[in-house]
């Protein structure tokens, strides 16, 4: 299995929205990286929590989209999202067009999208096995 990484700088200033090629590109590449993720953290013992564990929202026009993963192991819910945000740098991390990794886990009953856990972000550059061995524990 080969890893995936995250395009550095997509060459679109602070955000990545407005331009639907850019955006389906940048989608597309997210999608991948957290499939990638998904099918190492199942060999973790993590299962999809949805019917597809990984699923893309385009959003409109003024938005990156997001790419989503959501799964379950033993009472724990987990959630990521990848995206760009239009309003500067959310995560503390740096990113050329802010684009960020938000993930969380929880252990609440029925909380598929572990809203209860506390947010945190990765730092882009982590290729998808590196991150998912740090989420998949």
């Amino acid at each position: 299995m080969s890893v995936k990484k995250l395009t550095r700088d997509w060459g679109c200033g602070s955000c990545i929205s407005g331009d639907e090629i850019l955006k389906d590109r940048f989608l597309r590449e997210a999608k991948g990286y957290l499939k990638d993720v998904a099918s190492r953290l199942i060999i973790l013992g993590w299962e999809a929590n949805l019917k597809s564990s990984v699923y893309t929202n385009r959003g409109g026009i003024a938005v990156s989209g997001e790419a989503t993963l959501v799964m379950k192991k033993d009472g724990s819910n987990l959630f990521v999202q990848i995206s760009s945000s239009c309003i500067g740098m959310v995560s503390g991390k740096q990113h050329p067009n802010n684009v960020y990794i938000l993930h969380r886990k929880s252990t609440a009953e029925k909380d598929i999208y572990a809203c209860r856990g506390d947010n945190r972000y990765a730092d882009t550059r982590l290729d998808s096995k590196v991150f998912a061995e740090l989420i998949g524990e």
